[in-house]
């Protein structure tokens, strides 16, 4: 069968109150819940490869493909795919990748090709969502949006977490959301038409016509996650065919926000957390047309990822603060540009995007970052290599306060890997006066800084717990 063998969930652990955001554009006193806020190191690109961590990809011998979706991918021409392939600590890599992009639901038109490519082929398949879209700093509609990925992989195995049972697809044109090649942030069309003419219109006929397709009741689906523009179209919708809002949907409206292309396999993900063994659970994904996806719970979930995501949070102290991790403060710091090349980007692939230590094979120390002469034995040339490892404790650390930072700090450790290295990096998203020696942390890939024309990419620490 067909199926999700794992799956990972992948939330910025920074937080902006919806109130803040309405003091600031000069509406006070209004809307509860927050958003998820992605951190000045963080793109599309870095949040698929850290949700595929979540998803404990590192844990792989072999995979075949990898898809990515995205509305917001940092290049317009160059796949995003291949370089998050180049992530993975296991030879050879995948060999099949793609970018989905252009609508909200690339995500479930991912999910639909690497299902029909497994049923002929049985590859493995791992699919990364994530999106970071902007919205103009001087209107609400900051409050609806938010930032996240989510991965899952997608095998032919016997027992997976859910099996594939079911799909409909849907093509629909119409103007609701959307961005031109130009445009910084989102455009939306009038609410009442969004809703009427588009969101309910296009997924009350999904849901008819997959009812109708597979030979169902409703009261055969037992949990639907649906990726609604915001909760009031949710809660329309679903008075509109009478089925009544899931709980674990309301709560990711209010505590995350619609996060683009990940958002309708979040919520997919949370009802599959809540579903019992052999429940169905309906994916409805909605972006120029809608799919559906039938998968039936076939296995318990070990370690349920949505709760924990939703709450390791760092608030932030004000709007002002979000402006600035967006880039959209203008400051007198000084700028420089650092040094770097495509061609050290090539050779220095597996040192900085898989983080792979070398081994000697004459000796068997480990050594990173890469050398020519082992340091113990003076063998040249003679290396393999192993993985550094994802976590590690904290040897020392420092703090800087004068290179220029968003976050007005930059702090930097080294840590006791698991493999053995003691690894040097910085650290971000985490209490930066709270930080202490021996506590744990998690490597997270981060976008270092744009330099040579293009993005560069390495890892940071994230301090766990």
């Amino acid at each position: 069968m067909i199926g999700i063998e794992k799956y990972g969930v992948y939330l910025p652990v920074k937080r902006l109150k919806h109130s803040d955001i309405y003091a600031a554009i000069g509406l006070p006193g209004r809307g509860g819940g927050e958003r998820t806020v992605a951190s000045f190191d963080e793109d599309a690109l870095t949040m698929g490869v850290n949700g595929l961590y979540r998803a404990k990809i590192q844990e792989e011998s072999h995979l075949n493909g990898l898809f990515f979706a995205s509305t917001t991918n940092p290049y317009l021409e160059k796949s995003s795919a291949a370089l998050m392939a180049e992530t993975l600590p296991f030879e050879p890599k995948p060999d099949f990748t793609v970018d989905f992009s252009n609508s909200l639901r690339a995500c479930s038109n991912s999910v639909l090709l690497a299902g029909h490519t497994i049923a002929r082929t049985g590859r493995k398949i791992a699919i990364a969502a994530a999106d970071i879209r902007e919205t103009n700093p001087f209107t609400a509609d900051a409050v609806g949006i938010g930032d996240g990925a989510a991965a899952i992989v997608l095998a032919e195995c016997d027992q997976p977490v859910a099996e594939l049972k079911f799909e409909t697809t849907f093509s629909f044109e119409i103007l609701d959301t959307w961005r031109k090649s130009a445009d910084q942030f989102l455009r939306m069309t009038e609410p009442h038409f969004r809703f009427k003419y588009g969101f309910s219109d296009v997924v009350t006929k999904t849901f008819t016509n997959f009812l109708k397709s597979a030979g169902m009741t409703p009261d055969a689906v037992h949990h639907i996650a649906i990726n609604a523009p915001n909760a009031k179209m949710l809660l329309g919708m679903l008075k509109r065919v009478n089925l009544s809002p899931a709980p674990n949907t309301l709560r990711l409206y209010n505590e995350i926000g619609n996060t683009g292309v990940s958002f309708g396999l979040l919520n997919f993900l949370a009802e599959l957390e809540a579903a019992k063994i052999g429940e169905n659970i309906l994916w409805l994904d909605y972006g120029d047309g809608a799919n559906s996806l039938l998968f039936q719970k076939k296995a318990e979930i070990d370690v349920p990822q949505i709760e924990k995501a939703l709450n390791e949070k760092i608030y932030l102290n004000s709007y002002d603060q979000y402006l600035r991790l967006r880039n959209r403060v203008k400051t007198e710091e000084a700028v420089f540009e650092p040094f770097t090349s495509a061609v050290m980007n090539f050779r220095e692939k597996a040192q900085n995007y898989a983080l792979m230590a070398q081994q000697c094979k004459t000796c068997g120390d480990v050594i990173y970052p890469h050398e020519r002469i082992c340091k113990k034995c003076n063998t040249k040339d003679n290396f393999g290599l192993v993985p550094i490892g994802t976590e590690g404790k904290i040897f020392t650390f420092t703090r800087e306060y004068l290179f220029p930072s968003p976050e007005g700090v930059t702090a930097a450790a080294s840590a006791d890997m698991t493999s053995g290295v003691r690894l040097f990096l910085q650290i971000t998203d985490s209490d930066y006066d709270r930080i202490a020696v021996g506590q744990t942390v998690e490597r997270t890939f981060r976008k270092m800084h744009d330099a040579g024309g293009f993005h560069n990419y390495y890892w940071k620490f994230r301090v766990m717990g």
